[in-house]
C-alpha cells in the first residue's frame, strides 16, 4: 500500500475498532543526503461508513512494547485521517 513502509505489527487490540501499531519506515533520499529510517508508534481507530467507505485516524502515542530503537528516528503525527 506504500513502498516507504517496511513493515507494520499490530501490537495491542484495544477493541473492535481500535488497535496501536507499529510502523517502520525505509531511509529516504531528500537532497542532497540519505534521511536516516524512521519509526512510529500509532493508535489507530476505523468505522465503516453508512455508503460502505471506511473512516480511518491515526494518532502517535506510546506503548511499553515500543521503545525507541537506536537505528530508527522515533516519528510523530498529532492526528491523520
Amino acid at each position: 500500500w506504500d513502498s516507504s513502509v517496511t513493515s507494520v505489527k499490530v501490537v495491542q487490540a484495544m477493541d473492535d475498532h481500535s488497535d496501536i501499531i507499529y510502523v517502520q519506515l525505509r531511509p529516504v533520499y531528500i537532497w542532497p543526503m540519505w534521511q536516516k529510517p524512521r519509526d512510529l508508534v500509532l493508535m489507530r481507530y476505523w468505522r465503516r461508513e453508512e455508503d460502505g467507505s471506511y473512516f480511518v485516524m491515526y494518532q502517535s502515542t506510546t506503548h511499553p512494547e515500543c521503545r525507541v530503537r537506536h537505528n530508527f528516528v522515533r516519528a510523530s503525527i498529532l492526528g491523520m485521517c
